[in-house]
């Protein structure tokens, strides 16, 4: 009898500790991902990783203000913003860059007026993904306006899959 009873103890708590494994994945893949950060000094010249130094936001630590990475912590389908701005008669174009693969681009500029321009793209990641902002060749002037948080780049995670 003590030998079914300790069978079905140690029964008992594989069970628990498979639910507790089963949670703790499930909560991994609703993990909450999202950063927001802005660029706080103008970038002047071309072919530049553009370092968004001041984060407002950073939940799952994803975003590392110091290489300008987001770096995906879990596989998923992910929003992204890009702002970019300009002074009069000038432009630029940034690009938001996957891995080593351009995602797609942001233009801001205009002849009169200061210019700001923001773009949405959705993407799908595996973790370990890094994700950037650069500007290559077109263009010349990134201006930043802290007290008004642009130019900017913001994530978050959509859907883990």
């Amino acid at each position: 009898m003590n030998t079914i009873h300790g069978s079905l103890d140690v029964g008992r708590h594989f069970g628990e500790v498979h639910m507790e494994a089963l949670m703790k994945a499930a909560e991994k893949s609703h993990e909450t991902v999202a950063f927001m950060a802005y660029l706080t000094k103008t970038i002047t010249g071309s072919n530049q990783h553009i370092y968004f130094d001041d984060v407002k936001l950073n939940l799952g630590n994803g975003y590392n203000r110091h290489h300008g990475t987001f770096v995906a912590p879990v596989n998923g389908t992910y929003q992204f913003t890009v702002t970019a701005c300009t002074a009069p008669s000038h432009y630029i174009v940034l690009e938001i860059t996957v891995n080593s693969s351009t995602l797609g681009k942001v233009i801001a500029g205009d002849l009169i007026y200061s210019d700001c321009s923001s773009k949405v793209f959705l993407a799908q990641l595996q973790a370990g993904d890094d994700v950037f902002v650069q500007h290559r060749t077109t263009g010349d002037y990134l201006y930043a306006a802290p007290v008004f948080g642009f130019p900017s780049f913001t994530g978050v995670l959509l859907q883990a899959s």
